[in-house]
């Protein structure tokens, strides 16, 4: 993701209940410090003081294929079927579906 835009920076620390947003890059240290990739992310964390979740892989298959790909980074390929996960339990349990 570091190619993409940064619009605001979540940063806080765990002392601290409140998530802050800025649109400038924390200069100090924080627990929590994470770039924004776009105004829904920022809204997100404004509303619900929580940080965006975000895919951990993404999975892709073919109706017609007889194999599943986990990729780390989004593909720009073609495929029937594209389903992002948010975390290892999850993208376990995808792989093991039925196509």
């Amino acid at each position: 993701m570091a190619d993409k835009k940064v619009y605001a920076w979540a940063y806080g620390d765990d002392a601290h209940e409140k998530i802050r947003v800025s649109n400038i890059e924390p200069d100090i240290a924080w627990n929590i410090e994470e770039p924004l990739y776009s105004i829904e992310e920022v809204q997100h964390v404004i509303e619900n003081n929580e940080l965006p979740k975000r895919p951990v892989a993404w999975v892709y298959w073919d109706n017609n294929g007889d194999h599943k790909r986990a990729v780390l980074n989004e593909l720009h390929f073609q495929f029937d079927n594209v389903t992002p996960v948010y975390s290892a339990d999850e993208l376990l349990a995808e792989l093991q579906k039925e196509i």
